[in-house]
């Protein structure tokens, strides 16, 4: 099997259990707003995004380590050790992280939620953090080994406990958000349980290593700052709106990004297949190669992001009463186009990144989150309280814009990578009469569905129509879709 058919494969798969995974922050919205309520689900968002904050830290990045690390690796032994190893760390991290949280719950509270009296979520938090850590470390373990279907088999079996526990937790005690975070707890925790014993099974428990510790350190130091910085663009933001506009806003403001969000499914899929992909090309002195998979893959994200963004733009009236209430529409209708274009060049700055990861170049990464975080910073706090959401979501845009212009720069410093501008035109032109169905009245699900469908296959007709994608391509991927993948180069 060629590497164009290894790689196209892995992608369909995860690509699925990705889809899934997104789809189930979309089902907790529905879940969580119609049983307990918008201001109910803005205190969820904000347990989220500081979980998001936390886990982050407490992991430090080690997730990219042992990919890193183990990707080349051939021998069980080795591979185990170099997976215990970061296991330990991120443990010890992890601990003092929710230690920290608890030690200072009533000023986190304050600032989490705009209420010291909430710090009974702050305990709860606790624990969570530490099993989170611990649980994308361990996810991460499948991609390092280039096991795509243990991978994918455990992305979505995480998602189906986490609904699963969540719902049945709301359902069965009146806890409200309380009880959602310990079936949240009990979810996590089964399938840590579940992946370690895959692990130790088939790898063996290796005692950590070291010696090898400050490697993994090192490797990965260039990035720390990174993940807080990354962490302010992305979710700060939040922390703005409940103290300006409240919790309500927050769960508007965090659906319509969610919905935005959907512009990125194409990019994680890709991204967890991509990096031990071009691991193992740059291992064998193969750089060009690299930068064909790089170019190739961001080509066809944004075949597919850019009608994501003008469809969810178009069709952003019908979709919100789907999920929650109509008093979502108005706002959500406003913030959906601004974020969705900021989210589409945040996933191609993502793809773009992959490759400081591989050439040892993380301080790149460092850099620029350490400029987009404080200009979002310095963003939020001037315009946040002027325009409320609108401004946040104004802020995350320009962040997400210095982080792609960024990123495409220094990656050319490394392997030459070429925008083609025409493709991008092209798409973007017939994504344009998109917006063409946004007079359609509110629609129900099943209908909803059926336009999508429609304007989908009416968008990909036109591509083929515009020769937008070259013969060549259509070849390679027709005869990939026919299954004849053995004649492919």
């Amino acid at each position: 099997m060629s590497d164009k058919i290894r790689y196209l494969k892995d992608v369909v798969i995860i690509s699925v259990s990705t889809l899934f995974v997104k789809l189930r922050w979309l089902i907790l919205v529905v879940l969580l707003t119609k049983s307990l309520g918008a201001e109910a689900y803005g205190l969820w968002v904000q347990i989220a995004v500081t979980l998001a904050l936390a886990t982050s830290l407490s992991g430090i990045n080690l997730h990219n380590s042992l990919i890193r690390f183990a990707a080349g690796e051939s021998e069980k032994r080795r591979i185990s050790g170099v997976f215990w190893t970061n296991f330990t760390l991120v443990l010890v991290l992890s601990l003092v992280t929710a230690s920290l949280l608890l030690f200072f719950s009533e000023r986190f509270s304050y600032l989490i939620f705009g209420d010291p009296e909430h710090d009974d979520f702050i305990r709860l938090m606790s624990p969570l953090i530490i099993i989170m850590s611990l649980n994308a470390l361990t996810n991460a373990f499948f991609r390092a080994v280039h096991s795509t279907q243990w991978f994918a088999f455990y992305y979505t079996l995480i998602a189906v406990l986490d609904l699963s526990c969540i719902a049945a937790a709301i359902f069965i005690s009146p806890g409200g958000i309380s009880s959602a975070l310990l079936g949240y707890i009990v979810a996590q925790a089964a399938a840590l349980v579940i992946m370690l014993a895959h692990i130790a099974w088939n790898y063996g428990v290796s005692r950590p290593l070291p010696r090898d510790m400050k490697s993994y350190v090192f490797f990965i130091l260039p990035t720390i700052p990174a993940l807080f910085f990354d962490w302010l663009y992305n979710s700060s933001d939040r922390y703005f709106i409940v103290h300006f506009g409240g919790l309500t806003e927050v769960a508007i403001y965090n659906t319509a990004y969610l919905l935005a969000q959907l512009v990125m499914i194409p990019v994680l899929p890709i991204n967890k297949v991509l990096l031990p992909t071009l691991v193992r090309f740059w291992e064998q002195k193969r750089a060009d190669q690299a930068g064909i998979f790089l170019a190739a893959t961001l080509k066809y994200y944004l075949l597919v992001g850019i009608p994501a963004a003008f469809g969810l733009t178009a069709l952003a009236g019908s979709v919100f009463p789907l999920l929650a209430t109509q008093e979502f529409v108005p706002l959500g209708a406003k913030l959906i186009p601004i974020l969705a274009s900021g989210i589409l060049l945040y996933g191609a700055s993502c793809i773009i990144m992959l490759i400081f990861y591989v050439s040892d170049k993380t301080g790149y990464i460092g850099g620029l989150s350490l400029f987009a975080g404080l200009a979002n910073l310095l963003l939020n706090i001037w315009i946040v309280p002027l325009w409320g959401s609108l401004g946040a979501a104004v802020t995350s845009f320009v962040s997400y814009a210095i982080i792609f212009t960024g990123s495409l720069y220094f990656c050319r410093t490394i392997i030459p990578l070429k925008l083609n501008f025409s493709f991008m035109a092209k798409c973007a032109m017939i994504s344009s009469l998109i917006l063409g169905i946004s007079w359609l009245p509110r629609l129900n699900l099943p209908w909803l569905m059926a336009v999508v469908i429609t304007v989908a296959i009416i968008y990909f007709f036109l591509i083929i129509l515009t020769s937008t994608i070259p013969a060549n391509e259509r070849l390679f991927l027709r005869n990939l879709l026919l299954n004849r993948g053995r004649d492919l180069p």
